[in-house]
């Protein structure tokens, strides 16, 4: 009798989305048993919309029909955690190649770390192929429908937060703004190519030192949908303002629109519980 073969899927799960459902029950491939790991860290400075314990919850409630999914939560090293558990297999999917130089550097760590460890990348179905967590979190933070991307437990819960705009008493056409948002043209831009390229250049401006939190957002005019990202710098001045401009359109493929930054005092509570 073989050796039982352990995945672990990680990430953050805020929330877990179709596109994380779709790379965790095709890992049953290569998996017996699949542990998706919601990681977590004592001193993160950016708190998520939901807890920890929710984001293990709406993962279990997800794979109710699948007794060979554990949903966990760890800190610290995730080769360490993997060891503990028996798992000598990491899953990640990738949305894009601008996903791939940070993942293979993680890779690579995790091998040195510990040479039993492997890691799998999985490109995602291609109707999921642009979506993400921080987009799920910004559309229905806006009262958008996002239940084509998430299951439905994760749909009750994003709209027992943020009801839809019409049951809110809102406009379906505006939405609270920030800087400009405009609703409907998010709703219609998760179908533009670009925009998983823009997500992955958000999450790049998040991770800045002189930034403490950017959304990506958009904004029309009499040219069209142009891309807007909202910026909290921890400092403001024309050197700092022109760094973070190079840096949020650095490696930008050509037909990418270029985006603009609006510098903001503070941010809606897209990533607060």
């Amino acid at each position: 009798m073989s050796a039982e073969r352990v995945a672990i899927c990680p990430g953050s799960f805020d929330p877990i989305t179709l596109g994380h459902d779709d790379i965790i029950r095709r890992s049953f491939r290569m998996a017996d048993r699949v542990i998706v790991a919601v990681a977590y860290s004592a001193t993160q400075v950016k708190s998520g919309m939901f807890t920890v314990e929710e984001r293990v919850e709406m993962i279990r409630d997800t794979f109710a029909d699948e007794p060979r999914v554990q949903p966990m939560s760890f800190q610290g090293l995730l080769v360490d955690f993997a060891r503990a558990q028996g798992a000598s297999l990491i899953v990640r999917g990738l949305r894009a190649v601008s996903d791939f130089e940070y993942e293979f550097q993680m890779a690579l760590m995790n091998r040195r770390l510990w040479d039993g460890m492997e890691t799998v990348f999985l490109a995602p179905d291609l109707e999921h192929s642009y979506l993400s967590s921080s987009l799920v979190r910004q559309i229905a933070q806006l009262g958008g429908d996002v239940s084509p991307f998430v299951p439905a437990n994760v749909l009750a819960r994003l709209r027992h937060r943020f009801p839809p705009a019409a049951e809110a008493g809102q406009s379906t056409s505006t939405a609270p703004q920030a800087a400009g948002m405009i609703k409907d043209s998010i709703l219609r831009a998760y179908e533009d190519r670009w925009v998983g390229v823009l997500l992955q250049a958000n999450a790049r401006l998040r991770e800045h030192p002189g930034v403490v939190d950017a959304v990506l957002s958009f904004r029309e005019d009499a040219g069209g949908l142009r891309p807007l990202f909202l910026v909290h710098a921890r400092e403001r001045g024309p050197a700092s303002d022109a760094d973070l401009r190079d840096y949020a359109g650095r490696d930008l493929p050509s037909e990418v629109p270029p985006p603009e930054i609006h510098f903001v005092d503070h941010l809606p509570a897209l990533h607060a519980a």
